[in-house]
């Protein structure tokens, strides 16, 4: 992530009290990266970044590990689909594929 994703993408900060709060990286039209400060989660941050990349994107991808549920369900609540599952390679573990598809 640090040495391929982040310097080959496309980053936008959600900042609060000039304090970095969560960001989401893109690389195209594929969610690369979002990150909430823990502390914070749950408080919209999310939401935020992903309403603000979804106004320039009319077709949003990402993957997400089969396990982290919580993702998915809050990606799902985004408005994002399953598409595919495979295993990823770099880790061995299972992956959902989702997309979300503007209207």
């Amino acid at each position: 992530m640090k040495n391929v994703y982040l310097p080959a993408s496309e980053t936008f900060v959600y900042e609060e009290c000039a304090s970095i709060e969560g960001f989401i990286s893109m690389m195209d039209n594929h969610i690369a990266a979002i990150f909430v400060n823990p502390e914070k989660q749950g408080l919209g941050i999310g939401n935020a970044l992903i309403s603000y990349i979804k106004r320039s994107h009319p077709v949003l991808t990402l993957s997400v590990y089969s396990k982290n549920t919580g993702s998915i369900e809050f990606y799902r609540k985004m408005g994002f689909e399953v598409s595919g599952e495979k295993v990823e390679e770099n880790t061995g573990e299972m992956e959902k594929s989702m997309v979300l598809i503007r209207a």
